[in-house]
Formats: C-alpha cells, sequence, structure tokens
C-alpha cells in the first residue's frame, strides 16, 4: 500500500470515530484544550503504529486505548507539578461554567465527575461512545466482569447522586 492509500485508509477508519474519541478525551480531562492536544498525541501515535493494525474493525477501541492512557499518564505527570500562586493565576480566565448556565448536561457532568476516574471512563465508553464491554475491558486492562462491575456499581452512583429512583 502506498502513502496516499495508506492516508486515505487511515483516514477512512478515523473519521467515524474522531467526534467521539474528542468527546471522550473532554470528559476524561475537563479542558476543551487539552483533550483536543491529548487526541492530537493519540491520532499521531495511532497513525505511526496503523501498519501494525490487523483487523480495522479493531481501530475505534485502538485509538481510545491510546487516548485513554495518554490521559492517565498526563494525570500523573500533572499530579506533581505546582499550582501557581495567587498573583499568578490572577490573570487567568475561569472556565468554570456560569451559574445560569448550569444546564443538564453540566448537571450530568459534575455526578460523572464524582465517579472514580476508571468508572466514568467506563460509563462514558460504553454509554455515550458505545463500546461493548469487552472493548472496554481492553482499553481499561482489565476483566469483562470487572467491567460490568464498575458500570453496574458506577450507575447505582450515579443515580443516587441525582436523585433518581
Amino acid at each position: 500500500m502506498d502513502d496516499t492509500e495508506r492516508e486515505e485508509r487511515f483516514m477512512e477508519l478515523l473519521r467515524p470515530c474522531q467526534q467521539g474519541a474528542e468527546r471522550f478525551a473532554i470528559s476524561l480531562v475537563n479542558d476543551r484544550e487539552d483533550a483536543r492536544d491529548v487526541l492530537q498525541d493519540a491520532i499521531i501515535i495511532v497513525w505511526r503504529k496503523f501498519d501494525d493494525l490487523k483487523d480495522p474493525a479493531a481501530f475505534k477501541s485502538y485509538l481510545f486505548t491510546i487516548l485513554a492512557n495518554l490521559v492517565r499518564r498526563r494525570s500523573r505527570t500533572t499530579r506533581r507539578l505546582t499550582p501557581l500562586s495567587e498573583e499568578h493565576s490572577e490573570g487567568i480566565e475561569a472556565t468554570a461554567p456560569q451559574p445560569d448556565t448550569h444546564t443538564d448536561s453540566v448537571i450530568v457532568r459534575e455526578a460523572l465527575d464524582r465517579l472514580s476516574p476508571k468508572a466514568r471512563e467506563a460509563v462514558i465508553l460504553y454509554e455515550i461512545q458505545d463500546l461493548s464491554v469487552k472493548e472496554i475491558a481492553k482499553i481499561q486492562r482489565s476483566s469483562v466482569s470487572a467491567v460490568k462491575v464498575r458500570l453496574f456499581r458506577a450507575r447505582k452512583q450515579l443515580m443516587t447522586i441525582l436523585r433518581v429512583d
């Protein structure tokens, strides 16, 4: 396969899942620009390793796995950083939603943020990105049964947080 064919094939596989991957990144990182940076890094990695991908049907879960791993790595790195002093942080715009824009989606996002990172990731991948439990298990490097339990507990916790019967 020449470079043009490779690029066309890559884009055929990327286009249908790119928006979902961006939403997934945003939901994990909670900052649109950081999420786009992580997504861009993930796409570059997938592009470089594209020839190693044997099954095109696995492209989406491969991309999401790399994306989740990059977010985890980034999270470990940012925990080591020291916060800005008050004098330096005064000039930075707040990214939190304004009270008057507190929509249902914001309420759901806040509820999701109260879940553990693995539970939040599983719920988003299953409910929003429509990945199978098997694909999520691969992404999270855990068993299918562990993912099922994680999803069950996360749904139960969300119902409690959102006060749903």
